[in-house]
Formats: structure tokens, sequence, C-alpha cells
């Protein structure tokens, strides 16, 4: 019986999800935001959020327990020179999950897994986005506007004529 196991199965045997979401926390490390599923990200928000906890005292031991799960030692040290001590005040919760929208081809729920301090949040994006869309669209208007005043000036000296 299952009683309170609190792992997800992902649908998958033990050996291929234990590969699954040692390959998210590295494409996570090596990439600081992925996109995948609700369930995925669910899974790995724990795992990583130990391995920064312990990547934020950098000992043998610590790095020992991290190559338990990361195989890459690129990848390890990226861990412990970047993105542990951007955490170094912080206690935990070093990951955010943004809610997406379902996926096109099989209606799987989509999210986006950062790290909240280095990476540019969705509604950071967002935001920065409609900022560039305003300016352009003020752009367009003061051209648009500048065009009027040059039609309106050739008009005009063409009917003193």
């Amino acid at each position: 019986m299952r009683h309170v196991k609190r792992k997800g199965k992902l649908g998958r045997t033990p050996s291929h999800r234990d590969a699954t979401l040692r390959n998210l926390v590295s494409s996570l490390i090596v990439h600081e935001q992925i996109k995948t599923t609700a369930a995925k990200a669910k899974a790995v928000k724990p795992i990583i959020d130990r391995l920064v906890s312990r990547a934020r005292t950098d000992t043998v031991h610590s790095r020992r327990l991290a190559n338990r799960i990361i195989k890459d030692r690129s990848v390890i040290r990226k861990l412990y020179q970047e993105i542990a001590p951007m955490f170094q005040d912080r206690t935990g919760g070093y990951v955010r999950i943004v809610r997406g929208y379902p996926r096109r081809g099989d209606g799987a729920s989509a999210v986006i897994l950062e790290f909240i301090e280095k990476t540019k949040g969705y509604y950071e994006l967002e935001k920065a986005r409609e900022e560039r869309r305003k300016a352009e669209k003020e752009k367009k208007i003061a051209a648009a506007d500048k065009e009027k005043e040059m039609e309106k000036q050739m008009t005009g000296g063409q009917a003193a004529l």
C-alpha cells in the first residue's frame, strides 16, 4: 500500500522517474528557467531547493551529496559558484512555478520553473513587453504627427503660389 508516499509517480518506472528529475534539475541549473508540466515542476522543486540549501555551504560533504543527484561537473560548478551565492541571505524558496496555458498537443498544464533572484519572472517580462509596445506606439504616433505637419506645410506652401 502507498499510505504516505509523497513522491508522485509521473507515469514512469522508478529509474526513469529518477533520471527525468535529475535531467530537469540539471537543465534548470544550466538555463535558470525551464518550461515543463506542473506535475514535474512540483516534483523538482523540493529537490532543487535542497540542493541550493546545501550549496550555500561549500564543503566536500555538500558537494558529494550534490554529486549523487547531478552527474555533470560543470553543472555542479555553476550551482556552487553562481547560483548558491545569489541566495546566501535567503533561507528557502529559491524556485518559483509560474502557471502557463495548457500545452497545445496534449493539454497538459505547462508551467515555467525558474530561480527567483537571477531570472526575470514571467510578470516582469510581460511588463517589459508592454512598456516596449507603448514606446513603439508613441513613436508611431509622433512620426504620423510629424508627417501630417510636413504635409500641411507642403500644401500650405503650394496654395500660396
